[in-house]
């Protein structure tokens, strides 16, 4: 089950939609794309399972706490300012990985098994050295129609930023006409869906192949002199 709170940091939103995933939905595992630990606090009350976003927030919600997804600026601001200083500086687009150190996962939480965490390794491995990929046919939509074939995989760009849809298994939608709003005021196209400000829930703790995932999450930056970069923008993993 997927619940938009649209906003990046709303904690009562965010403890509201907890409530409402658990209560109504059963849910016994919370992952979550906003930045505040509200989802984690709520959990944790409840003795369910949580995953984070952004840091280790393992404080907020100790034996609930599973582990999140991370970014590593520091390399890319360095590079940039260095370009910029030396005069090489060009705009560019950036999409961060696992495999250049820009995106990790935060220390694991006590409820965590060392088979657990060997499956994770595991997993990590192949995505650094291609031999796995997320978004890899077929993928399903909600009325089982194949939007990505057997043998075909999204590309980041135009495939992944032009994704409107929820795989197979979602329960939920895509609030098109607010995200659109956004957009075209950055001054994106509006055919463009970017992925976050959420909270998806987990019964059973059972994950369709290419449902969205707090876990493995390339980030997107696009930066220039005096201009900073912009919003990391997720893509999930089901692993």
């Amino acid at each position: 089950k997927l619940v938009w709170t649209k906003s990046w940091f709303d904690p009562a939103k965010e403890k509201k939609a907890a409530e409402s995933l658990v209560n109504s939905w059963g849910a016994d595992v919370l992952g979550q794309n906003v930045d505040s630990p509200a989802a984690g606090q709520y959990a944790q009350t409840k003795g369910i399972a949580w995953v984070g976003y952004d840091n280790n927030a393992m404080k907020y919600a100790k034996t609930s706490w599973l582990t999140a997804a991370v970014y590593n600026w520091g390399p890319y601001y360095l590079k940039r300012v260095k370009a910029a200083m030396d005069g090489t500086w060009k705009s560019s687009f950036y999409y961060g990985s696992i495999k250049d150190g820009f995106t990790d996962l935060a220390p694991y939480g006590p409820k965590v098994t060392a088979k657990t965490k060997a499956d994770v390794a595991a997993k990590r491995k192949a995505i650094v050295n291609g031999s796995f990929h997320v978004f890899a046919g077929p993928l399903y939509d909600q009325s089982g129609k194949v939007k990505v074939p057997k043998g075909t995989t999204l590309k980041v760009l135009p495939d992944l930023y032009a994704m409107n849809w929820l795989v197979k298994g979602i329960e939920g939608s895509v609030p098109l006409r607010s995200v659109q709003r956004v957009l075209r005021s950055c001054g994106l196209p509006s055919r463009f869906v970017p992925h976050g400000e959420c909270l998806i829930a987990r019964p059973g703790g059972v994950v369709p192949r290419g449902a969205p995932e707090p876990g493995w999450c390339p980030a997107r930056a696009e930066a220039g002199p005096g201009n900073g970069p912009t919003r990391p923008r997720r893509t999930h993993s089901p692993d």
